[in-house]
Formats: structure tokens, C-alpha cells, sequence
């Protein structure tokens, strides 16, 4: 290795533009497919391909154009504002090209024709009741001389008071609750609106295109809906009007997430090279680590794209990586060549020790910490595989590039950089070493203390797998969601179940129904129950009221006629009781006159015909057929001769307890079904168990790396010092200030491991180079404590987000980095000189 490391000085110094010229045909080649790198940032583009959840998944979105279902909250203002705002909202939305229904009622035809079919019989009687009375009072309507009938009190009870609102609603173009079927609507119903029981809340039911597991990480997609309703929240600044689904959490959590990671990142990139500057005093140096870094860059994106053919969100998330471990060592070689320098060599043979002597330790450091990485490839887990492919041949990469182009950039610069005098820290960092050189008791017994704290922290290490817990908190979307949840006791996302026909789509729901996991099943099975003919026959009972209304003409009702009629019934209603069961009946009838008067009798005529027309053909030409539902159902549940069934969970929460209690009900009643909510705990619980595993076959190559470079048992164990304090005493920390461990936090540990190692090293290698061992230590230090420094700067920015899983890989690369560097400066040469022989 010395003497390929020193061809590489000789030519690197005596031959720059030569080196770069090499170094040029790569980058090109790599750059080309670099610019053609897809980024997938899907969740799906991080999970295994060959996953049977994925395949079948990805199967049913193709034959089913459900996408993802959302719902729009509106609250806030008057009752009438929220409906007009609803109904404003959808008027908006349905423009979108991703929104595919966007409902906010029942229609007249789902109402009245459908959903006669679906009514029991007691509810049958009562609507032709109902029917009957509307049918005399818009007889009435047309005989002035007869109004004084309806003005007269009749009710004897708030039962028989009741019928009369009923018929009320039913002139404002509204469904009284009573009279809806049961399954005709998943969602609670409001006098036939989508809302809570009590009015509060307004629902505008959402089918749209976006696929939160599909769609790229972030629901940039999502983006247009929301910006759709501008015009809608400042025609009614009393509402509030807020998004719950997965798409729409998505989005807020990374739209939360990047506001602010762009400007603290901008600010920890600039402290980053301040710091590199202040380090080699030369503009020149920052320039070519910049230079050097971004080469490997561009060679490791091509790379990917000819070894993977596509950057998932894991990969992609490889620059910061690269930029950190990058950046450190190229500061370990710039500090060489100046203390060589210093010390009196020319340029050539500062180059040649640079990379012979620091050089080898870089060198080792950097391929353990890509052996780290790499072995993430043999995990059965396609996110932590392409994670350990990137970053495996990005830090080779990185390796190669810091390793060429600092030797042909220094000769290069050589003239118009200043060698600067020593690194301040160097004097404290020796301080800080002799005086644990002289208390070696105390080091060695204090650090064995915390290592013991940290490890007794290790029984209540527990992973996190609610990502809600992980996420931005109080998220407007997620705070909605639970509000719908409570308040109207329904959520937003689903598990898709394709059944070969009717029959086994009825026995599935009504098994899945009967379980304590599911809060309700969508599909045709409700829509078409198995005694339609019989009630056929029952409805044509009902064909007699549909002919007196033809025999009425509604639209010859005058508004003149309308409105003389809603002052009868005004009059009637408020010579009705005040006590009792009576207020609150009376309390519904005049919202419902309010609701009436508030509309042009046009509108009120025109829901009176739609409701009309819907009734007729019901009963005359009902839907018996699958294939003969209405547009929305049709395209919603019916796919290549398959029946669509949506399966919802009572818990919505994403936890991986819930969601795993939950797949496994519905798989023990369906295995083929699928749904994001099962990418969700795949991710949470597989990729969990993979990783977890992973860790100890990292160390285990590493220890065998470290063997095969020191050669020693005891050198290697010295070496492991700052790795094994920086992981134990780190994770400890945060298990005792009662931090939530994620996946997230389990990926930094290659980063750890890489740090710790290449502390160990470089201390090691250049202790036995001779001298005192801490003034080795303390120049060496300096470039350790920058590397220490620079990766706190570029994960601490993450402290300044409200987001539990960055806060926390922030604080356990912090803590476990600042203690691998402790342990460096103190507990590593108090070992070494104790048992270790000194260099010769």
C-alpha cells in the first residue's frame, strides 16, 4: 500500500494536469448518466419489488383507479357558511386533474332511486308517509284558499312534530337522517350532507389519484389541491378548512421539514468551510476539497444509476453523508502536508508523507466506513440496500477523488498558498492529553463509569414504530384526522380486497365487518344486497305517490306559492310547545325554515324535480346490476371483472402494533389483500428487524478490517476505543433522557462506526510513526476534533426542526461523535501507553 500511495504522490505532484486529464474522462462518462439518474420518491421505491404485499399492491392500483381518499374538513362560521363553503370547495376541487370525485351530499339519484332499494321495510313506510304528506302539501301550495290547513297545528306529540320537519327538509332539497339506508353512505350523514351529528363539521369526501405510498415522498403531487382552495378560504375567512389523509400528512410533514432544513443547512454548510478555512488559513484548500467532493459526487450518482437504475429516498439522502466524511479527510491530508511544511519539506515530500503516512489511515478509515455501508447491500431490505450501495461506492469514490485531486490541486496552488501556522487547538488538545496522561486512574475509571451508565440504559431501549410519534407533531392534517375520528367516527385510509364476484365480496365484508380491527367495509356489497328482487316488488308500492306528483307539476309551483307556504309552516311551528322534547324539535324546525328561506324557490323547485325524477326511475328502471351503478361506484368498485372492496381500520394511527394486529385480521380473511397501510408496517417491522441484525455483522467485518491493517489484537482494541464509547455511551444518553429510538436514528451508526474507526486509526497510525504521544495525539487531534466539529455542524441543524426522528438521529450523531473525539484525546492514548509497546 506505502508504495502505491507514494506513485501516486510522485505523480500527482510532478504530473497535476495529467492526473486531472485521467480523472476528466470518468467524470464525463459518469456525469452523462448521472444527469439521466431517476429519482423514485416513493415509498415504494424503497421497499423489496418482490414483496407479495408490494406486487399485489401495485396490481390493484392498476385495476382499481382508487388512489387515495382524503377528506376536506370545514368548520368554523354558521352552519350556512359551512355548507356554502363545502359546497364551494368541491365546485373547486373537481377542476383538479388528480381529483377524481368530490362529494360533499347525497345526490337525488343515490337518495331517492338507489336508495329506495336499500331501505328496510319500516323505513320504507315511513318515507311513503312522508312522501304522501309532501304530495298534499304541494297540493296545498297551488290552493291558497286551502293554506289555512297548513298553518294549523296538528301534532299531538314531537313524534307526529318530527314528520313535519321531515317534510320541511325535504322542500329545502335536504334527506331527513331517518329516511337513509343503511350502507347507502360510509360517511355520517347530516340531513343528507356529509357531517358530525351535530353540524359542527362539514366533510367533503375526497377519491382522487394521489397514492401517498406511490407518489413521491413529500406529496409535492398534493400541492395544487391545496393551492386550489385560495379562492374558497378568502371568500369565507370565518372557516377553516384542513386536509386528513395520508397525502395530505405527507405533504405538511415535509413541506414543515424542508422550510427549514434549506436555510439552517445553507448556514451549516457556510460554518462548515468557515471552519476549514480557519483550519488550513487558504481559500485555495476550501476550493479543492470542494472540488474533490463534488467529482465524487457526480461519480457516485453515476454510478447508481448503472448499478440500481434509479435513486430511492434513502439513496438520495447520501449527500449529506458524503459531504461530511468527505470534507474530514481531506482535512486530515491538508493538516499533514502543512505540518510537513512546517517542518521544513518541500512540496514533493510533503505530498509523498501526506498520503504515505496520514494517507493510509484515510485510506483504512474510508473503506471501513464503505465496508460499513456495504454490508447494508446484504440485508433483505431494499432501503437499507440502496443506502449501503450509495454510500459503499460514494465514499470509494470520495476516497479516490480526495486522494488525487488534493496532490495535483496543491502542486497547482502551490504558489499563491501560504503554509499557515499551527492549528490553535493543537497546544489545548496536548494539555488535554498530558493531563490525562497523568491521572490515567481517573480517565480509565471515569470513562468505565459512563460506559457502565450508558450500557444500564440498555434494558429500556425500545424501537420506536409509531411513525406518528416520529413526525412533525401537530400536524394540521393529523390533528384533523383525529377530530373526524372522534367526532364522526370514521377515517381516511384504506386496505384494497378484490373478489371474483358478488357473492364473495358479501361473505369477505361480512366476515371483515365482524372483526374488532375493521371499522367498516366499502363496496358494491352494500350497494346491491342479496334481496333486491323482493324489494323490487315491495316498491312498487310506492309507484302511485310518484304519479300524483307527476299529476301535481311541481314546476308550475310559483314562488309566490313557495314562499306562502313556508310562512304557513312557520306559523304552525312556532305555535308548537317551548318545553321538553318540543325544543329541541322546534330548534331543527326553524333551522330547516331558515335553510328555506335562504334559497330561491327556483333552486327549492329544482330539488323538488331532481327528487322526483330520482324516485321514478328507482321504481321503474332499478339498478340490479353491478354493471349498472352509476358512474362514480362503477369506476370506483368495478375493475376487469373484479369487485373492489375498501377495508378501514378502527385505529388509524401508524403504529406498527395496530397495523400489524390489523393486516393480520384482514389477511386471515383475504391474503391477497393489500395497501399502503401494509407498506407502512412493512417498513416499520421489517425494515426494523433487518437492520437491527445488520448492526452486528458490520462490527464483526470491521474488527476483521481493523485486524487485517494493525495486525495486533491489542492495537485493534485500542483502535475500537472510540467506537465503542461514541455507539454505548451515545445511545445510552438518549435512552435515559427518554428519546424514542426509530429506524432512522438505527441508520446513523454506520456513520458512528465509520467516525469512531477512522479516530482510532489515525491516532494509532500516527502514534507509531514515534515521538511523544501527546504531541502526536494533539496534532492529530486537530483534524479529529474538526471532523468531530464539522458533523455535529451538519446533523445539529436537524435540532432546529420540529420533527422527533430528525431531532433524534441529530442528537445521537452529536452525542455519539463528540464522544468518540473525548475518548480519542483521553481514554485512547492512556490505553495505548499503558498497554501498548511504544514505537520504535
Amino acid at each position: 500500500m506505502n508504495r502505491a500511495l507514494s506513485w501516486l504522490a510522485h505523480h500527482g505532484w510532478n504530473h497535476p494536469w495529467r492526473v486531472l486529464s485521467i480523472l476528466l474522462l470518468p467524470t464525463l462518462v459518469l456525469g452523462f448518466f448521472a444527469s439521466q439518474l431517476r429519482l423514485d420518491g416513493s415509498l415504494l421505491g424503497a421497499v423489496n419489488d418482490n414483496d407479495p404485499q408490494v406486487v399485489r399492491l401495485k396490481q390493484l392500483k392498476k385495476q382499481f383507479p382508487a388512489g387515495g381518499t382524503m377528506a376536506l374538513l370545514v368548520e368554523g362560521g354558521t352552519e350556512a357558511q359551512r355548507r356554502a363553503g363545502v359546497r364551494q370547495a368541491a365546485e373547486q376541487l373537481v377542476e383538479q386533474p388528480s381529483v377524481l370525485q368530490a362529494a360533499y351530499r347525497l345526490d337525488a339519484f343515490i337518495a331517492y332511486g338507489h336508495g329506495i332499494l336499500l331501505i328496510k321495510d319500516e323505513t320504507f313506510e315511513r318515507l311513503k308517509r312522508r312522501l304522501e304528506g309532501l304530495a298534499f302539501v304541494l297540493e296545498v301550495a297551488q290552493h291558497p284558499e286551502a293554506q289555512e290547513t297548513l298553518s294549523t297545528p296538528q301534532e299531538s306529540s314531537p313524534a307526529k312534530a318530527e314528520e313535519m320537519v321531515d317534510l320541511a327538509e325535504m322542500i329545502a332539497g335536504d334527506l331527513p337522517s331517518g329516511l337513509v339506508a343503511e350502507g347507502l353512505s360510509d360517511l355520517p350523514l347530516r340531513s343528507g350532507w356529509f357531517a358530525s351529528p351535530d353540524g359542527r363539521i362539514y366533510v367533503l369526501d375526497l377519491r382522487t389519484t394521489l397514492d401517498p405510498i406511490a407518489d413521491d415522498v413529500g406529496g409535492a403531487a398534493f400541492v395544487p389541491i391545496d393551492q386550489a382552495l385560495a379562492s374558497v378560504r378568502q371568500a369565507y375567512p370565518d372557516l377553516t378548512f384542513t386536509f386528513a389523509g395520508m397525502a395530505a400528512t405527507a405533504h405538511e410533514d415535509q413541506a414543515n421539514v424542508l422550510s427549514q432544513l434549506l436555510p439552517l443547512s445553507s448556514i451549516s454548510l457556510l460554518l462548515v468551510l468557515f471552519l476549514l478555512s480557519r483550519l488550513n488559513r487558504s481559500i485555495w484548500s476550501v476550493g479543492l476539497t470542494g472540488c474533490a467532493l463534488a467529482v465524487a459526487l457526480v461519480w457516485t450518482f453515476g454510478l447508481v444509476h448503472l448499478v440500481i437504475g434509479y435513486a430511492s429516498v434513502m439513496a438520495a439522502g447520501f449527500a449529506i453523508l458524503l459531504f461530511g466524511l468527505g470534507i474530514d479527510h481531506a482535512a486530515h491530508l491538508l493538516l499533514r502536508f502543512d505540518r510537513e511544511r512546517r517542518a521544513g519539506c518541500d512540496g514533493a515530500e510533503a505530498t509523498r508523507r501526506m498520503l504515505v503516512q496520514t494517507g493510509r489511515g484515510v485510506l483504512v478509515g474510508g473503506l471501513t466506513t464503505a465496508l460499513a455501508f456495504g454490508l447494508m447491500a446484504f440485508i433483505d431490505f431494499k432501503a437499507a440496500v440502496h443506502l449501503g450501495i450509495t454510500a459503499c461506492m460514494g465514499m470509494v469514490a470520495t476516497l479516490i477523488t480526495v486522494m488525487t485531486v488534493l496532490p495535483a490541486g496543491l502542486r497547482l496552488t502551490v504558489a499563491k498558498r501560504q503554509v499557515p501556522p499551527e492549528a490553535a487547538p493543537v497546544a489545548v488538545l496536548e494539555k488535554i492529553t498530558q493531563a490525562s496522561l497523568a491521572s490515567p486512574k481517573w480517565v480509565m475509571g471515569l470513562s468505565a463509569f459512563m460506559l457502565l451508565l450508558g450500557l444500564a440504559a440498555f434494558p429500556r431501549f425500545e424501537l420506536e414504530t409509531d411513525l406518528e410519534a416520529v413526525m412533525t407533531q401537530d400536524l394540521p392534517s393529523m390533528i384533523a384526522l383525529r377530530r373526524l375520528k372522534d367526532q364522526a367516527g370514521i377515517t381516511t385510509e384504506a386496505v384494497l380486497s378484490a373478489a371474483p364476484d358478488l357473492a364473495t365480496a358479501r361473505a369477505r365484508a361480512e366476515r371483515l365487518e365482524a372483526l374488532p380491527q375493521v371499522a367498516r367495509v366499502e363496496g358494491v356489497h352494500r350497494l346491491l344486497p342479496p334481496n333486491l328482487k323482493e324489494r323490487v316488488a315491495r316498491n312498487q308500492a310506492m309507484l302511485p305517490i310518484v304519479e300524483a306528483f307527476e299529476d301535481l307539476r311541481i314546476e308550475g309551483v310559483t314562488s309566490a306559492q313557495f314562499r306562502q307556504v313556508t310562512a304557513a309552516l312557520e306559523q304552525r311551528i312556532e305555535a308548537w310547545p317551548e318545553t321538553g322534547e318540543w325544543r329541541a324539535v322546534k330548534a331543527r324546525a326553524r333551522g330547516v325554515l331558515e335553510r328555506i328561506r335562504a334559497q330561491d324557490p327556483k333552486a327549492l323547485q329544482a330539488h323538488l324535480v331532481a327528487a322526483q325524477n330520482a324516485l321514478k326511475q328507482g321504481l321503474t328502471d332499478p339498478v340490479l346490476q353491478p354493471e349498472d351503478l352509476p358512474e362514480p361506484w362503477r369506476s370506483r368498485y368495478l375493475g376487469d371483472g373484479e369487485y373492489l372492496s375498501l377495508i378501514f381500520p378502527k385505529d388509524e394511527r401508524l403504529a406498527a402494533d395496530s397495523l400489524s394486529e390489523f393486516r393480520a385480521a384482514v389477511t386471515a380473511v383475504d391474503p391477497q389483500a393489500a395497501g399502503g397501510l401494509f407498506v407502512v408496517d412493512y417498513l416499520l417491522v421489517g425494515g426494523v428487524e433487518r437492520m437491527k441484525g445488520s448492526l452486528g455483522l458490520i462490527l464483526l467485518v470491521l474488527f476483521v478490517v481493523l485486524f487485517l491493517d494493525l495486525r495486533r489484537p491489542k492495537q485493534v482494541a485500542v483502535a475500537l476505543v472510540p467506537l465503542l464509547c461514541g455507539s454505548i455511551i451515545g445511545l445510552g444518553a438518549l435512552l435515559w433522557l427518554g428519546r424514542p429510538i426509530t429506524l432512522v436514528m438505527l441508520s446513523a451508526f454506520p456513520l458512528i462506526f465509520g467516525i469512531g474507526i477512522d479516530d482510532g486509526v489515525h491516532l494509532l497510525h500516527g502514534w507509531r510513526e514515534g515521538g511523544d504521544i501527546s504531541r502526536s495525539v494533539s496534532q492529530i487531534g486537530a483534524g479529529i476534533l474538526f471532523t468531530s466539529l464539522s458533523t455535529a455542524l451538519s446533523f445539529g441543524v436537524l435540532l432546529g426542526l420540529d420533527h422527533n426522528g430528525f431531532e433524534g438521529l441529530a442528537l445521537l450523531v452529536i452525542i455519539g461523535v463528540g464522544t468518540c473525539f473525548v475518548a480519542s484525546m483521553t481514554l485512547l492514548p492512556v490505553l495505548a501507553s499503558r498497554f501498548l509497546e511504544p514505537p520504535t
